[in-house]
């Protein structure tokens, strides 16, 4: 009778260390994802996001007047001036870049006539910081696009690339320089955002923007083909990369149910 329930009492023991075992690998151990190491809170992302937002619009604004306008910012100005105080702008595309910037820069001088009169159109639309201030948010745009690649990239990827551009010194010059490149860049990754979008879900607004950006694109100077043709490129290589790993997985499952046979 003893021997018996001490065997009895030394399976149960075993039997529940076991079950706790399991019960433990069960309910605590994590998937064993390489990503999910590397995400973050939601609230670690909005702080994270809106810190380099915060940095990315200091670099961008401050002082904006602090440097006397280039040469070709001294063009891009003059042809605004005729465009505000006129109404009209003739492209030269022999010379110059389309009109995209030149009708964006000219939404707040409008605003301030159409407010105040042309006395504040002329004092206050028509500075150096007024001007150089489109491009400046056409960059911070442009940051905002790349937070919207966090369901493609990942929480960690988004963030690095996000502070990488904020804080890169030709993102930051030329987003305080009065020439057409930041909104450039802007259109052509409103492309690629776009039609990923429209990838993930098949809505009609993702085409429209997409189409949008497209126009603004080829509107804002015409190296724009440039863009396309390396977008189209990626989007190739990104098809045959696709059927490639699908095939290879194919393959890789094929050897392995031979080696479970085997």
């Amino acid at each position: 009778m003893g021997t018996g329930s001490t065997k009895s009492r030394s399976r149960k023991q075993r039997g529940g260390k076991e079950r706790a075992s399991t019960d433990a690998s069960r309910g605590d151990a994590q998937p064993l994802d390489p990503g999910a190491a590397t995400e973050v809170s939601e609230r670690t992302w909005l702080i994270a996001s809106l810190s380099i937002l915060a940095l990315a619009a200091i670099l961008r604004i401050y002082h904006l007047n602090l440097v006397p306008l280039h040469h070709d910012e001294g063009v891009n100005g003059n042809f605004l001036v005729h465009l505000v105080r006129e109404g009209y702008y003739h492209y030269d595309p022999a010379n110059y870049h389309g009109p995209t910037f030149y009708y964006f820069a000219a939404i707040f001088p409008w605003l301030l006539r159409a407010l105040f009169g042309p006395a504040a159109q002329n004092t206050y639309g028509l500075t150096t910081t007024a001007i150089r201030l489109v491009p400046a948010l056409f960059g911070l745009g442009t940051l905002l696009l790349v937070f919207a690649l966090r369901r493609n990239l990942g929480t960690i990827a988004t963030l690095s690339a996000a502070f990488l551009l904020a804080v890169s010194p030709g993102a930051v010059y030329l987003s305080r320089y009065f020439i057409h490149e930041t909104l450039f860049v802007f259109f052509t990754l409103g492309i690629v955002v776009a039609a990923l979008k429209y990838f993930e879900d098949p809505h009609p607004v993702y085409l429209i923007l997409a189409s949008v950006s497209a126009a603004l694109l080829f509107a804002t100077k015409e190296t724009a083909i440039i863009s396309v043709i390396v977008l189209a490129l990626a989007l190739l290589l990104t098809r045959i990369y696709q059927r490639l790993w699908k095939r290879g997985t194919k393959v890789a499952g094929r050897n392995r149910k031979k080696q479970s046979r085997a």
